[in-house]
């Protein structure tokens, strides 16, 4: 994180507070990522949703982010991502709608938020960046507001 950069909020959840997801079979997607933006860890429903499954935290990453854009299409950057968000500010991002280009060439949509988490000093130590699948529901709204 910049120097000039504004630490985390108060009441900011402890890296240690994510031990308990690690086991979780949450339906939700998770990332952590550490103070240098390299994937640390996935949980099996960020693997299987985002077709990861077997690779190590960096190979999962470079995979994911040759793949992921914005609503308007663009490639969303490490700069530009909800993890960097949190990296500049210390602070929560706000959801956002990213889709992940599927290996058949399919898009699939998530909401995507990003949370900084602090150690025992109340520095940030890691992100934890959360997804879930809303891909039904665009498709359904896109059919429902078809002529």
């Amino acid at each position: 994180m910049p120097a000039s950069a504004p630490g985390p909020a108060p009441g900011l959840p402890l890296v240690s507070d994510y031990a308990a997801l690690a086991g979780a079979q949450s339906p939700a997607g998770l990332i952590v990522f550490d103070r240098a933006h390299a994937a640390q860890w996935l949980n099996e429903a960020a693997r299987s949703m985002l077709e990861v499954d077997g690779l190590e935290p960096a190979a999962a990453q470079a995979s994911i982010r040759s793949r992921l854009f914005d609503d308007a299409g663009r490639p969303v950057t490490p700069t530009t991502s909800p993890v960097g968000h949190v990296l500049r500010t210390g602070l929560p991002s706000p959801a956002v709608a990213l889709a992940i280009r599927n290996h058949d060439n399919s898009a699939r949509w998530f909401e995507v938020s990003a949370r900084p988490t602090v150690g025992a000093s109340g520095a940030l130590e890691a992100v934890v960046l959360a997804f879930v699948d809303v891909d039904a529901a665009r498709i359904a709204l896109s059919t429902q507001n078809a002529p």
